[in-house]
């Protein structure tokens, strides 16, 4: 029984490269220049200050980059390059741009990389690793939910399902999508745990819920639509708020504390961000009205 579970993992793998590997051999022989020229217009000013000294970044590697940063895609890069500079770009949560600054200004000061498509490069690369581990992630809360032999066909088949997602190479390209849905699937899966962990105290049940809202808010910094996690943590604050009403004990109100407190995390990953760009704007406001009176 115990060959069983690493047989399903590799399959997984297996199913995850072959399919990747085939959206990047049609992204690098998709024929001729794209209809969105963006990124290279983009590009085009930084290609003699920003270079790659190290010859990391190949030719086939850029070109990777310029066909996948579009549309939104060009949005996130450019947030995480330079940080919110349109008003419009504050629509674009943090979440994904921040991590990708993150990576970028490590890959800067240790292997002196500073490529005009570094941050394509890091998206690219970020979505991809993201996707790859949701994809386990998802395998072992559709296990968690639906145990058994049926459970675990069941939990394979809806892996495979995520692999071939029809969002196609958006959870290729420098989007939040992948990111997005591995906390989400991060955090339902500590939720579950917090119910059936088996031999587990309820202090550490308790912690678990905690843990699932946090993450839960960090999805929602990757995209807002996270938001709609805390549905479920709602739905177990109205179940420990009507069983009460046969009988309050210290457990069931540490455990709505702690329900509350993940239900706060979740929606701080909305409105941190919201209130970072009334700030921004706010203090614009007065500056150009100083200036004008």
């Amino acid at each position: 029984m115990s060959i069983l579970p690493d047989r399903y993992y590799r399959s997984l793998l297996l199913n995850f490269v072959s399919w990747k590997a085939l959206l990047l051999l049609l992204v690098v022989f998709s024929p001729g220049p794209a209809y969105d020229t963006s990124t290279a217009l983009r590009t085009l000013g930084r290609n003699a200050a920003n270079t790659d000294r190290h010859g990391l970044l190949t030719p086939v590697l850029s070109l990777l980059a310029t066909n996948l940063t579009r549309w939104d895609a060009i949005y996130f890069t450019e947030i995480a390059r330079r940080g919110c500079l349109f008003e419009q770009e504050w629509a674009f949560n943090l979440g994904f741009a921040s991590l990708i600054r993150a990576f970028a200004d490590v890959l800067r000061r240790t292997a002196g990389i500073n490529h005009a498509l570094i941050e394509s490069i890091i998206g690219i690369a970020v979505a991809h690793a993201a996707h790859g581990m949701s994809v386990f992630v998802l395998y072992s809360l559709a296990r968690a939910v639906f145990p058994g032999r049926k459970g675990r066909n069941l939990a394979f088949i809806a892996a495979c399902l995520h692999i071939l997602s029809p969002a196609g190479l958006f959870l290729s390209a420098p989007y939040s999508e992948s990111t997005h849905a591995l906390l989400s699937f991060m955090g339902s899966l500590l939720f579950v745990r917090s119910f059936n962990h088996a031999g587990a105290s309820t202090s550490l049940r308790d912690a678990l819920t905690l843990l699932s809202g946090i993450l839960y808010g960090l999805a929602t910094a990757a995209r807002s639509n996270g938001l709609l996690n805390g549905m479920i943590l709602l739905e177990e604050a109205v179940r420990l708020l009507y069983s009460m009403t046969e009988g309050i004990t210290f457990a069931k109100t540490r455990r709505l504390i702690a329900v509350g407190m993940a239900g706060i995390c979740t929606g701080l990953g909305f409105v941190i961000p919201q209130y970072i760009a009334y700030k921004q704007f706010s203090s614009f406001k007065i500056i150009t009205g100083t200036m004008v009176s």
